[in-house]
């Protein structure tokens, strides 16, 4: 069977045609290395179209996603060889994307290996996150966020936090000592999922799916801090 060099690198100007790299200068040294090994194996084509990594810079832990039309042994033995050559990887996730348009990841995922469960820290907490769950990219930026709002809140008795877009529960966790309850809410079902498994062990913590925009039902509580944290499109207006 006719083997292929899989390319990774940035388009060139007004095509589709990857100028290959070897290094990258904005992933780490670890993500490099991935990928130099990722383009030196020869292998059967298996329709490789993304290789998403996904890094905890703090316990240099990875998790990584193949982007992939179809589930084949040529993909498994590429995932296979990828996981046993970096102990750094905690797990490996197939997404099935056979779409022609610009998204990269699908909602179709498999998990295909795993050595521990993949999680992102932020203040010595550490957050589970499948791969479809949000994570800011801008580490720095993202520590200068989460503190700016946590200067802004101050601790008293009976206070109530109501966690709008929680995500993985990262504003929820970092504040979780500064509240007597908190009230999560995000429309990811596996969002959601995560925040539980992080926070099984904080009783005062209440993981909820649903959509935002349906507050008005949990408004009976007495609320005494709002935190709204939108995606890029925003609040549905109605």
């Amino acid at each position: 069977p006719e083997q292929k060099v899989y390319q990774f690198g940035f388009y060139q100007k007004n095509s589709h045609t990857i100028v290959n790299m070897q290094h990258c200068p904005m992933q780490t040294d670890l993500q490099n290395e991935i990928l130099l090994w990722s383009q030196q194996q020869q292998t059967q084509d298996f329709g490789l179209r993304y290789l998403v990594l996904r890094e905890n810079n703090v316990e240099a832990k990875l998790q990584a996603v193949l982007v992939i039309s179809q589930i084949s042994e040529q993909a498994k033995s590429f995932a296979t060889a990828l996981f046993h050559q970096f102990e750094a990887i905690d797990e490996i996730w197939f997404n099935l994307n056979s779409s022609n348009g610009n998204a990269i990841l699908s909602s179709d995922f498999e998990l295909f290996a795993k050595r521990n469960a993949f999680t992102q820290t932020l203040f010595n907490k550490s957050m589970q996150a499948k791969p479809v769950a949000f994570f800011q990219i801008h580490k720095s930026q993202t520590n200068v966020l989460c503190q700016t709002v946590s200067n802004l809140i101050t601790e008293h008795s009976e206070s109530h936090l109501l966690d709008l877009f929680c995500g993985v529960g990262v504003y929820s966790f970092l504040l979780a000592d500064k509240f007597s309850k908190i009230t999560a809410i995000d429309f990811d079902a596996q969002n959601i999922f995560s925040a539980k498994e992080t926070g099984k062990n904080l009783s005062h913590l209440e993981f909820i799916c649903d959509r935002a925009e349906n507050l008005t039902q949990y408004l009976h509580q007495k609320i005494t801090h709002v935190i709204l944290n939108p995606p890029r499109k925003g609040v549905d207006g109605s």
